[in-house]
């Protein structure tokens, strides 16, 4: 029975609970369903043929489990209950069981096939290996999958995690690590040959459907993330490194890139650094790198481009195989194109760049190459002569700078946090203000800039500019496959370039995963 990798855990705490959160599609991106019985004893004791009815409703194959403390559960019976709650999900058409290792031998055979599962720690290979084979000594070949699902610490103990999983015979083995720095491998486990991987269901209203695991994604998010379908082991495989990365939407554009265009390929976020995840090699085929990995990882990269070398960061890494390859920077152009869209003219410009970080490094740059006199204002005048201005200010001094072009590079303004530094008085008709912040779309600066007649760039255009440019790079191998050396067409480029857009919408207007 193999009704596709992707299960979503229903937690519910009574029938009628469950009941809504199905009629509701809590469920709805799901393959297949992990009914957590925990806390359903008495209800399912009660009224046997209620589970039956609420089984034959979720529409796809459930799997049974329940869990006490030793996996994240609230089930506190002994065996001969759990066995007896396990034995009547099945008579009400549950295909498979979750059954926790310390009491496979009690519970024994339920005549479908079990998932024997371990949520002991297991940080090495050796480690990940022994529990393997005692869990394989419960199992029946052919029938039973083995899960391991270890806690992680650390980004890098998932990364060893997949590593092991891509050694497994596919199919048979489900492993993912549990807790937030670990979350990434539940994208990626299919496309190491992970039999399932385990989803947070979507919100329905008024219904405490709790996450079963930390370091649950929702089934929708998920989705967003995967290419058309879940990957495989063929699909290409790359990641976006950054501490911290909940706030990245690089995995939610980049999933709609490829579903645009039918490539198969997926980037999932990782706390992990570069020489992390390099570990991941030859699997791996490109890296996103965001704050604070893009200076460090230049020292990671065979060659760089002239633009990495000249600001001294990268954003984007092709692997090459089993290590880094060629490192670049797409935050560069990306700016010109973004102001140059909007009708600014740059050779010859004033242009203000307010901070010192690596995006006011990257619009220095760009605005130097297309001919402009660039002054960079930031807090301390120390960092900002370090980029290498025309000019450099304090931020106390910006009332001495009369701009035409002006790019904020500074996180300050992002989701309400603080404001950007920018007196109204540099704000008038016939200036171009670029702000990098991007969430809110539309930042306080920008308001301030369109009220006083500026011409407002929103960060989304810097961030889809740049993103599409590092996609291509990111995904070269999986884009000449389909399209030729020659890559997509102009048409299927717009289309894919679109659905980025929309995409980045709906993760502006939704709450994180």
């Amino acid at each position: 029975m193999n009704p596709g990798p992707l299960v979503v855990s229903l937690l519910p705490r009574t029938f009628e609970s469950l009941g809504r959160a199905l009629e509701g599609g809590a469920h709805a991106d799901a393959d297949a369903v992990e009914l957590r019985l925990d806390h359903l004893a008495h209800e399912v004791e009660r009224d046997p043929g209620g589970l039956r009815s609420l089984v034959n409703r979720a529409g796809r194959p459930v799997f049974a489990a329940l869990h006490g403390d030793e996996g994240f559960g609230g089930f506190t019976g002994d065996v001969h209950a759990r066995r007896e709650l396990l034995r009547a999900a099945v008579s009400a058409g549950a295909v498979r069981v979750d059954v926790d290792e310390r009491f496979a031998r009690e519970i024994g055979d339920l005549g479908v096939g079990r998932i024997l599962s371990t949520h002991r720690a297991a940080a090495t290979a050796s480690e990940l290996d022994a529990l393997a084979a005692e869990l394989e000594g419960l199992a029946v070949p052919g029938r039973d999958l083995i899960k391991l699902a270890p806690p992680a610490e650390t980004a890098a103990q998932g990364i060893e995690l997949l590593r092991w999983l891509g050694r497994r015979e596919a199919g048979t083995t489900v492993a993912i690590s549990t807790g937030a720095a670990g979350s990434f491998t539940r994208l990626l486990a299919p496309a190491f040959g992970g039999a399932l991987t385990f989803a947070a269901p979507a919100a329905v209203g008024g219904e405490d459907l709790p996450i079963a695991a930390p370091g649950q994604l929702a089934a929708g998010h998920v989705r967003t993330v995967w290419p058309g379908r879940a990957p495989s082991e063929a699909t290409e495989v790359a990641l976006v490194c950054g501490d911290p990365i909940g706030h990245s939407a690089g995995p939610v554009v980049h999933g709609a890139a490829l579903r645009a265009t039918g490539v198969d390929g997926v980037l999932a976020p990782t706390l992990a650094s570069p020489g992390e995840v390099l570990g991941l090699a030859p699997r791996l085929v490109g890296l996103s790198v965001t704050a604070p990995y893009k200076v460090g990882a230049m020292g990671l990269v065979g060659e760089s481009s002239p633009a990495a070398d000249a600001i001294g960061a990268l954003n984007t890494i092709e692997v090459e195989g089993a290590g880094a390859g060629r490192g670049s920077n797409s935050d560069a152009p990306a700016i010109r194109l973004a102001l140059e869209a909007a009708g600014a003219q740059l050779a010859g410009a004033t242009a203000l760049v307010i901070g010192a970080g690596g995006a006011a490094r990257a619009a220095v740059h760009a605005l130097r190459e297309a001919g402009a006199t660039v002054v960079v204002a930031a807090r301390r005048l120390e960092a900002a002569r370090d980029l290498g201005p025309d000019r450099a200010v304090t931020l106390e001094d910006l009332g001495d700078v009369h701009p035409t072009v002006m790019v904020h590079a500074t996180p300050l303004g992002a989701e309400g946090r603080g404001h950007a530094p920018v007196p109204d008085t540099l704000l008038a008709p016939g200036v171009t203000v670029l702000d990098a912040v991007y969430r809110p779309r539309e930042t306080e600066l920008l308001r301030r800039a369109r009220s006083a007649g500026a011409k407002a760039v929103e960060g989304t255009e810097w961030f889809l500019r740049q993103a599409w440019l590092q996609h291509l790079v990111i995904f070269r191998r999986g884009y000449h496959a389909r399209f030729g050396p020659a890559g997509p067409p102009e048409r299927t480029s717009s289309a894919a370039m679109a659905a980025m857009g929309r995409a980045l919408d709906d993760w502006l207007g939704e709450r994180r995963p």
